[in-house]
Order: C-alpha cells, then sequence, then structure tokens
C-alpha cells in the first residue's frame, strides 16, 4: 500500500467509485492484496442492509471515538474492513423489517334477528337489520365514502363534499348528506329517503327520490315514487311489512328474525301477501301471515311447513 501512497492515495478509492483509467486498473492490479481487495468487495455486495441503518451505526461509532491527530492516515484497505465489519454486525444485529400490510376493508354483519348500529369515519351513521352485512375501507374513506351493503340498512349520513355511496349487487346509491334506507335482498332493490334526496342506479337506469318518498326496482325499472308512510323503517319498530310481495319472500323474511326453516306446499310460492308481522313473537307472526291467506303453519321444533287449511 505504501507504493500507493506515494503515487495516488486515491487509487483504491476510485477503483472502488469506478473512475479509473486503464493504465492504473493495470497498476492495481499489480498490487500483492489487490486478490484480498475484491474478497472485501464481493463479501460486502451480498449483504442487504439499509443505507439508513449504516450511516446511523457509522455515526454513533465516530462519536464514541477520540480524535485522531491531524498526522494520522488511515490506509483506505483499513477503513473498508472496517465498514464490511459494521455491515456484517447490521444485517445480523438489526436485520430490516418488512412494511406492515395496509389495513383489510372493514367487514361486519348482523345475526338472525339482530340489529346492529355502525359508526362510519366521518361520523355517519349505519344501522343493519337482521341478516345483513356492510364493508367499506377506512384507510381510503377521506376521499372516497363507499360502502358495500348486502341485505338491509338505515343511513345517516354526515354531510360534506366527498359523495357517499353505496354499492349492492343490485345498484348503488348516490348522496351528499341525507336520511334514507336501503333495501336489497335476492332480486330486490327498495331505496327509502327520509330527509334530502338520493339517487339510485342500476344498470345504467337512474332516478331521484325525494324526502318522503320510496322506490323499488322492477323488471329492471323503477317504479314510480310512493309516499312514505312513517318517518322510520318497519323493521326499526320491530315488524316487516309487505306490499304485493310474494309469499315465498315474506317467508324468507320471517327466516331473518326467527330461527325456523319454513317450506310451503307446491302451488303456493306465488301467493301475494300485503301486511305485516312481528319480530318477537313467532306463532303471532305466522298467524299475520297465514290468516289473511287462508293458510295454516304445522310447526314441527324449528321446521315449518304451510299448507292450505
Amino acid at each position: 500500500m505504501s507504493n500507493f501512497d506515494k503515487d495516488d492515495d486515491t487509487l483504491l478509492a476510485r477503483w472502488l467509485e469506478g473512475t479509473l483509467s486503464e493504465a492504473e486498473l493495470k497498476k492495481l492490479e499489480q498490487h500483492p492484496d489487490f486478490l484480498a481487495y475484491q474478497r472485501i468487495i464481493a463479501a460486502t455486495d451480498r449483504l442487504t442492509v439499509p443505507d439508513a441503518q449504516v450511516s446511523e451505526m457509522w455515526e454513533k461509532w465516530e462519536q464514541t471515538q477520540p480524535a485522531p491527530p491531524k498526522s494520522l492516515r488511515f490506509p483506505l484497505a483499513i477503513v473498508l474492513l472496517i465498514a464490511v465489519a459494521v455491515a456484517i454486525v447490521a444485517y445480523f444485529i438489526w436485520p430490516s423489517k418488512p412494511s406492515p400490510p395496509p389495513p383489510a376493508p372493514m367487514a361486519i354483519n348482523s345475526g338472525i334477528g339482530e340489529q346492529k348500529e355502525v359508526i362510519l369515519p366521518d361520523g355517519s351513521i349505519v344501522r343493519m337489520n337482521a341478516v345483513s352485512s356492510i364493508r367499506f375501507d377506512s384507510v381510503s374513506w377521506a376521499t372516497q365514502r363507499i360502502v358495500q351493503l348486502n341485505g338491509e340498512a338505515w343511513f345517516d349520513v354526515k354531510k360534506n363534499n366527498t359523495p357517499f355511496k353505496i354499492e349492492t349487487p343490485l345498484g348503488s346509491v348516490t348522496v351528499l348528506g341525507t336520511i334514507f334506507t336501503v333495501r336489497q335482498r335476492d332480486q330486490v332493490f327498495e331505496v327509502a329517503c327520509f330527509t334530502g334526496r338520493v339517487k339510485t342506479e342500476s344498470q345504467g337506469i337512474a332516478t331521484i327520490v325525494e324526502s318522503g318518498q320510496r322506490t323499488a326496482l322492477q323488471n329492471g325499472n323503477w317504479e314510480a315514487p310512493k309516499n312514505l308512510q312513517s318517518n322510520d323503517p318497519d323493521w326499526s319498530k320491530d315488524e316487516s311489512r309487505f306490499d304485493g310481495a310474494t309469499l315465498r319472500a315474506v317467508l324468507d323474511e320471517l327466516e331473518r328474525y326467527y330461527e325456523v326453516h319454513v317450506t310451503i306446499a307446491s302451488g303456493l310460492e306465488q301467493r301475494v301477501f300485503s301486511g305485516a308481522f312481528v319480530h318477537n313473537n313467532l306463532p303471532l307472526a305466522l298467524r299475520l301471515i297465514c290468516e289473511p291467506l287462508g293458510l295454516t303453519p304445522q310447526v314441527n321444533g324449528k321446521n315449518i311447513h304451510i299448507l292450505p287449511k
């Protein structure tokens, strides 16, 4: 190394930087320790220690060392060996930690006969009806307020400049701030607006629902809005109300409030029912459904079969 000091004490450093001329590289290759230098560099290339960790460790090491005399000069090879040692220590003692995965979207479900209230990141409130689910991403909520709904829910949306959108398998509802309900059950898609106004859309067909109105999707088209009979959804008062629903749809709803399985005698599935049943008394609920239609329930534990009288 003494020859390097006399001729050019930056020769080894410039070799590491890749800036040597061809003549200088040949001169360096003739040095008896050149093979050792190559092995040192190969060892450092196999390490994957973050630069920030090496810099931090180097600064800590320097702070613990006494200041050397100005006349003292370390050969570059010694400095290189120290750097390799520091890198090896960092590799085994301070391994890099993988970044944590982003939080998964929130998924919330309600069970049979259960109503559940959820407060969204902006303070909006969702009250879920029985056997329903919602899903939303709290990380991106500030820029896109989207709730995916399966089932039925009441929404009280805080007004701000970011649209609030409910997506269901049958269509979507978009608002800025209002109170409304969305019902998506099988092929049924209904929207009721209690304050403000909402925009409903399905397969490119949209309609506006004003305060005090409700509408439903029928055969791919929105029916003419009808006036609401109450300022709250029926299910919030422990009853379900129907207007011209099939018997099968009514009994499917019954199964969402009572842990029962209901079958129907052949030919009765499409009978039409208009009326209501209660959520807290199964015998009364069955009577309210069956008597207007001239039917009778045959109860066997949790299995119920509906027959003509």
